[in-house]
């Protein structure tokens, strides 16, 4: 690649963000986290934002790209954010998260949101609608901006409006973003409102409902200032998703799985008549993971899921533009980060068997310029290839695999020590890119196994239903079935692997400890789970018996049927601690709100009283993701010691 690697840009960013260089003999930080993240792109292409984040400080800095300078940098502590933005050219919008337990409603931690404006003249950060002044204060999405006025001085933002005894309502409200944050009511919903659609001058066009007690769910269209229901389905959880508009506003953006294919597939619901036309996007090989969209939701293209993500737009010259883009990054994950107006200038992002998080800015007709490094102490040349494979399990069935391979052992891949590393989700899967754990993994010399198991999603409808009730049971056999695959063809030490995974994956390896207690020399769970029964009865206590969330979580466990305390009880590792034989490390963040950390604690005592060898760390003030610098380097080194010490 012809890149002018180490540019005036670079230089001027690495002077003022104080880039350490890396030394030869210091050990690669595999566990470190992004220093540089979500970078953004101004609506001229002139200035950029970005998140710079270390032990020590977290900034939101602007850069100039035409005087090749950083303009300024605010402190945002505690403020966490995970999206950015610009709304103008003046004004940076933030969403952050906080972790937090809501004592006047729940004992339980909560993941709450809400947004904020960097105004850049003054330099100054404001919050858009603060928990309290009767907006509630136990909710998730706060935060959300769905379009903005065509002056760029107001937001439309939806937010649950009131406070027990009385229900809140999903209102949509208009705030005055330049200035003082002053509110007004443009709607007010219902409980089972979920999401509203607007055109360009703030009309609302259509809303979507879903109530979970009488489980339905509902488009409809604004009639001459009447909601008419256009769209309706009786349904346990939501299968159809309202991803935006379409750019003559006269339709929505509906993604569903096409029954030829088994894919999900980019579909219009038209607002005149509730007519569902399409596909209009569908791969046979490929599900839509996501959509392209500006900040008022108008859908430009479409993402394609997969171990690389796939773009494709409806301007074709817009398409054929990026494919040549993705074509400079071949084997690497190209992901669009952000872009300027009219699609002038790209932000791209770089993960792969080359780079460990590289942002790259893309002018048109230029060639691609380097930003700015994600991890900067990881140099391309530390980074072990990944390889891709297919394996069968023993009914025949296709299982998707990804192998990250020692350098060193690349010509030589025979009898190597290995881990096997399911993924969390379940329904989710692994991409090619930067994967901490991998890598690390690979580091030390052992081959790294990540089977796409059935319940992963990214492969079709069918892969993700044959996953179905079948936790600990078929789907921990694709695991056991994909590591003697590789024993089989002489890749693999069935005598030195261990089983190591976090949240699902975390599952996967108690249940190999407990269930396949002969096939690991050791287990190392992350803010795993150990007991079903338990998990469920937090979540019909956090979202309601008859929530979507739930009903989801017992498709999962049960199937299309009921599953039973007893089924719960026989599929859960806590209970079979007697028959685990590796000793296992259990690693649990004390500030998870997915899983929660008494699963750990619960095992380990399991463990105990059964006399088994087990280790228990705590990573305290840490989340389910482990996103705090000191813990995840104290999970990773505690889980390559551990490692170590048993699978030699």
């Amino acid at each position: 690649m012809n890149f002018k690697l180490i540019s005036l840009l670079f230089l001027m960013l690495a002077i003022f963000l104080r880039i350490p260089t890396s030394h030869a003999a210091d050990p690669i930080p595999f566990g470190a986290l992004q220093e540089t993240q979500l970078v953004a792109i101004s609506p001229s292409g002139k200035t950029i934002a970005f998140r710079k984040v270390n032990e020590n400080t977290d900034q939101i800095a602007v850069m100039s790209l035409t005087e090749r300078k950083v303009l300024f940098a605010v402190d945002i502590k505690e403020l966490n954010p995970f999206s950015l933005r610009f709304i103008s050219e003046d004004l940076v919008y933030l969403r952050a998260s906080s972790n937090e337990v809501l004592r006047d409603y729940s004992s339980e931690r909560f993941e709450l949101s809400t947004g904020y404006v960097l105004d850049i003249p003054s330099r100054k950060v404001r919050q858009l609608l603060k928990p309290g002044d009767n907006i509630y204060a136990a909710q998730s999405g706060l935060g959300r901006i769905i379009s903005l006025s065509p002056d760029k001085k107001y937001a439309y933002m939806p937010a649950f409006v009131g406070e027990p005894p009385v229900s809140p309502t999903y209102n949509l409200l208009k705030i005055d973003i330049t200035k003082n944050n002053a509110r007004d009511t443009v709607h007010k919903g219902k409980t089972s409102t979920r999401d509203y659609f607007l055109d360009e001058k703030g009309e609302i066009l259509a809303m979507e409902e879903y109530g979970a007690k009488r489980d339905q769910h509902k488009i409809l269209a604004n009639k001459n200032g009447k909601f008419e229901v256009i769209y309706a389905e009786k349904t346990d959880i939501v299968t159809k998703h309202i991803a935006g508009l379409t750019e003559d506003h006269k339709s929505l953006v509906m993604v569903m799985t096409n029954e030829k294919t088994k894919r999900d597939a980019y579909y219009h619901l038209a607002l005149n008549d509730g007519a569902i036309t399409g596909p209009v996007f569908s791969a046979n090989d490929a599900d839509i993971g996501g959509v392209i969209t500006d900040i008022n939701r108008t859908v430009k293209g479409i993402i394609y899921d997969g171990f690389y993500p796939k773009y494709e737009f409806f301007d074709r010259a817009l398409n054929k533009r990026f494919a040549d883009i993705v074509a400079k990054f071949p084997e690497q994950s190209v992901y669009l980060q952000d872009y300027s107006d009219n699609f002038k200038h790209f932000i791209i992002y770089v993960e792969g068997p080359n780079f460990a998080g590289d942002y790259f800015l893309i002018e048109e007709g230029k060639e691609p310029v380097f930003l700015v490094s994600a991890r900067p102490k990881i140099p391309s040349e530390a980074i072990n290839p990944i390889g891709k494979t297919t394996l069968l399990a023993r009914d025949g069935f296709k299982i998707p695999t990804l192998l990250t391979i020692p350098s060193a052992s690349v010509k030589n891949m025979k009898n190597l020590p290995a881990i096997l590393l399911p993924h969390g989700g379940p329904e989710s899967h692994d991409v090619i890119g930067f994967d901490w754990l991998a890598q690390a993994f690979a580091s030390q010399g052992y081959l790294v196994i990540q089977p796409q198991f059935r319940g992963s999603s990214g492969f079709g409808l069918p892969h993700i239903l044959a996953g179905r009730g079948q936790w600990g049971k078929i789907m921990q056999n694709d695991l056991t079935d994909s590591l003697a695959a590789l024993v089989k063809k002489g890749h693999v030490d069935p005598k030195r692997v261990c089983i190591v995974g976090a949240s699902y994956g975390g599952y996967a390896a108690l249940a190999g400890a407990a269930f396949t207690p002969d096939l690991y020399r050791c287990a190392v769970s992350i803010n795993g789970v150990s007991d079903l029964k338990q998990m469920l009865r937090i979540d019909r206590f956090k979202y309601g018996k008859d929530s979507a969330t739930v009903a989801y979580w017992e498709q999962q466990l049960g199937g299309q049927g009921e599953i039973s305390n007893s089924e719960l009880e026989a599929i859960s590792p806590k209970n079979s601690a007697a028959t685990v034989k590796a000793p296992v490390l259990l690693l649990a963040s004390n500030k998870d709100v997915i899983v929660d950390p008494g699963q750990s604690s619960d095992m380990k005592k399991a463990l105990k009283s059964a006399d088994k060898t087990v280790e228990f760390v705590e990573l305290e003030g840490d989340d389910h993701h482990l996103s705090k610098f000191a813990t995840r380097k104290k999970a990773l080194d505690a889980t390559l010691t551990f490692v170590k010490k048993h699978i030699q």
